[in-house]
């Protein structure tokens, strides 16, 4: 299912109004609050439940504009401001997987998503740029196909490029 398929799968805009009341009220919210439900009325556990599908949706829309979640230890998130405050938008691995969304308070701030871009479905320019680019790759692929060379040697081409990127990649964390 694609960001928006699941945006008509729940009212997004009351979902972000709870979410606003809510975090007004809550530094956090975690999805195994449910667990625990003391003090939380059917609407919030309802709505705390649907933090997962916040998250994909979040993350769909992401991935269309080429933002890569940030990696942890045991998870991802993702950066995003809405009702002029930034929150933090997890996705945990642990014994199970658990949802959360708390206030942002580091520094750095790269690739924040704006609710607002993802409401009006908005594509930054760097996906565009980015599609050209991906696009371009692909018919120069395709022309080395036509133009006879063997299926196995572009996708091994590829398969080294790949490698080649991830190693620098590691090499570019590790120097952080």
């Amino acid at each position: 299912m694609d960001y928006l398929e699941r945006k008509n799968s729940f009212d997004f805009i009351l979902y972000l109004d709870w979410l606003k009341n809510t975090l007004s009220k809550k530094s956090f919210i975690d999805t195994d609050m449910i667990n625990y439900p003391n003090g939380l009325d059917e609407n919030d556990i309802k709505n705390i439940s649907l933090l997962s599908e916040f998250y994909f949706y979040i993350s769909g829309y992401a991935k269309k504009n080429y933002i890569m979640p940030r990696k942890v230890e045991y998870g991802e998130y993702f950066i995003i401001e809405f009702n002029n405050n930034i929150y933090k938008l997890c996705f945990d691995i642990g014994q199970g997987a658990s949802f959360y969304i708390s206030e942002y308070k580091d520094k750095e701030i790269s690739d924040l998503i704006d609710i607002k871009d993802v409401l009006n479905n908005k594509v930054s320019i760097k996906a565009l740029k980015h599609d050209r680019a991906l696009n371009d790759f692909k018919s120069n692929a395709l022309k080395l196909y036509n133009d006879g060379i063997p299926f196995e040697y572009i996708e091994n081409a590829i398969i080294e490029l790949s490698d080649s990127i991830k190693e620098k990649g590691n090499s570019r964390n590790r120097k952080k």
